[in-house]
């Protein structure tokens, strides 16, 4: 499933499809619930050289993996060094 922020950002992980902006399609967990809050986080902080969040699509099988690589891919596409606050 692909990352639009204009209508919130969708995620297929594992069997499951649930939504941090519209809604869940599947049955909610503290997994969903922080790959959510990374999700919005990156999607609210993105910024001209983090645009690639938008589009970029993300399949997943655990909560490690997924923090793992939004984090990367935020730390890699943007010179912030603040601290994330999630």
């Amino acid at each position: 499933m692909g990352v639009d922020a204009r209508a919130g950002a969708t995620v297929k992980c594992g069997e499951e499809e649930w939504s941090a902006g519209r809604g869940l399609q599947g049955d909610w967990t503290a997994e969903h619930e922080h790959i959510v809050r990374v999700e919005k986080f990156l999607l609210d902080a993105r910024r001209s050289d983090v645009d690639m969040i938008s589009t970029a699509s993300y399949q997943f099988a655990s909560r490690a993996e997924v923090a793992r690589d939004l984090l990367s891919t935020y730390a890699n596409a943007t010179a912030s060094t603040g601290d994330l606050d999630l």
